[in-house]
């Protein structure tokens, strides 16, 4: 199931994913290590039987013999590990970006002509709402940023993120630029 990042539980989720990760890794590792000492995975004490079973099955289609987990196991599983890791430090940062908001009183509105922008932390959204329907220039401009007509809130939006605050700042340069 995925985690998304606007769950008050995320960071604890991707924590005990990430260490699940790395528990993994640290397995490959000795399991990859013990087949080179001795050239078998009988008396590997990392694996169950049914996990020797599978990769003798897999060396008797002629995948990879010459190691117990590819280097790509390795790699693509060090790889989320590092992207989970920076998910972390993105949310975190995100928290303690809408903590300093909150104690400086910013509610997150600006009001430009014709238009307001609002960080919507409720909604973990960056909104566009128009004093009218805005021109098919400017819908194609938001559409081009990933901003997404929500008539259930009359705005366009998107995800409240780093991300989502570029791309407003980007339409509302486009707009009175």
């Amino acid at each position: 199931m995925p985690i998304r990042s606007d769950d008050v539980n995320a960071v604890e989720l991707l924590k005990a994913k990430i260490a699940r990760l790395e528990g993994e890794q640290a397995k490959m590792k000795k399991v990859n290590a013990y087949y080179r000492k001795y050239g078998t995975l009988h008396g590997c004490e990392e694996l169950t039987e049914t996990e020797k079973r599978d990769i003798e099955l897999r060396w008797g289609r002629g995948w990879y013999k010459d190691v117990a987990f590819p280097a790509y196991e390795l790699s693509n599983n060090n790889a989320n590990i590092r992207r989970l890791k920076s998910r972390v430090d993105e949310i975190e940062k995100e928290a303690l970006r809408r903590e300093c908001a909150d104690l400086r009183g910013d509610d997150g509105t600006e009001e430009h002509d014709g238009f307001t922008v609002v960080e919507n932390r409720e909604e973990n959204r960056v909104q566009f709402i128009f004093n009218g329907k805005p021109s098919e220039g400017t819908r194609e401009t938001l559409k081009m940023w990933g901003f997404k007509w929500a008539p259930s809130k009359g705005a366009w939006q998107r995800m409240l993120n780093s991300n989502g605050r570029y791309a407003a700042k980007m339409v509302v340069k486009a707009i009175e630029g």
